[in-house]
Parts: structure tokens; sequence; C-alpha cells
């Protein structure tokens, strides 16, 4: 009871419908992370087979490399913040009645999308790329400097997110506080230009 009155129940079997699809949302989610990497890898792997073939000079090779590396970088940016949406819009429309259960489902959602999402091309390069099985190497046959290539670039563009988030409402109150200052300094010479004619 809530003041006196009943709580709403949704019944049993609609709340496992609306759980199930929310996890298979997911789930699709998660696919569509593990197939983007592994395109952005594959294109990466034949832009370096014609770079090799081709005798491109080790600067080139190197850029290619770090422009395929940028690429998963947004990928893995633009997927987060899509699936924060639709995580946030599932969770809403599970309707849980208390707030821990509502935090703990949609924490939940976020920490699974994010683990995958976030280190899925790490473990890739550190255990799928570099086994001859798959027939396919790493760049200069070094795993561990394309990883860090990988990380190199991926704290990079996170820095430029964070700063970004931070640097536009910082500028956004500075760009104000000096609208404000110019309105008030205004204000003194137009007010003192009216006592100077009387």
């Amino acid at each position: 009871l809530i003041f006196n009155r009943k709580f709403p129940t949704v019944k049993k079997w609609k709340k496992h419908l609306i759980a199930f699809v929310s996890y298979f949302v997911l789930f699709i989610m998660l696919c569509i992370t593990i197939f983007c990497t592994f395109v952005v890898f594959y294109f990466k792997k034949k832009q370096l087979i014609k770079a090799e073939e081709e005798n491109y000079s080790d600067t080139t090779t190197m850029l290619i490399g770090y422009g395929f590396t940028l690429l998963n970088t947004i990928q893995i940016k633009l997927l987060n913040y899509v699936y924060r949406y639709i995580a946030r819009t599932l969770n809403l429309w599970e309707n849980h009645p208390k707030d821990y259960q509502r935090n703990n489902s949609l924490s939940l959602k976020l920490i699974l999308f994010d683990f995958v999402n976030c280190y899925f091309p790490f473990y890739y390069i550190a255990f799928i790329k570099g086994q001859r099985l798959f027939r396919e190497i790493c760049v200069n046959e070094s795993c561990i400097g394309e990883i860090g290539a990988q990380l190199r670039t991926t704290f990079l563009i996170n820095f430029f997110f964070n700063f970004v988030e931070v640097g536009l409402p910082a500028l956004s109150y500075l760009t104000n506080k000096v609208k404000i200052e110019k309105s008030k300094n205004e204000a003194v010479v137009a007010e003192a230009k009216m006592k100077g004619q009387e």
C-alpha cells in the first residue's frame, strides 16, 4: 500500500515478457557491436594487405592502422550513446516498482553492454587476431603494439569527448558571464547619460 492505496501490479507473464524483450534487445546490440568490430578489422586487414602489396611507406601503413583504430573507437562511442538511450527507454518500459530495482536493472544492462562494446576489440586483437589458426597477423607481427595503438587512440578520443563534455558548459558559463557584464556596463553608461541630460 502506498498512501493507503494499492500499488498497481503487472501480471507475471507480462513482466517476464517485457524483461525478455529488454534483454533480447541487449543481445541484438551486443551482436551489432561484435559485427561492427569484425567489419572494421576486416577492412583494416584488407587495406594493410593492399599497402604491403603496393609497397606503401611505413608511415602510410601506420596511418592506415591508426585510421581504422580511430574508426573503431568512434564506433564504440557511437554505440555507447545509442545503447544508453535504448537502455533507459527499456528500463522505463519495464516499470520497476522500486528505485533500487530500476537502478539495478539499468546498471546490469549498461555494464554488460559496455564490457563487450569497449573491450571486445582488445580481446579480438589479443586472443583471436594473433592466432595462426585465423590466418590473420598483427601489424608488424606485434599484437602488443597493435593493442597499444588501440589503447592510445581510445584514450585520446575519450579524453577529447570528456573535454568537450566538461568544456562546453564551462565555455557557455563564461560567455554568459561576459554578456551579463557587458549588459550591466551598458546599463550604467545609459543611466549616466540620462543623468547628464537632466
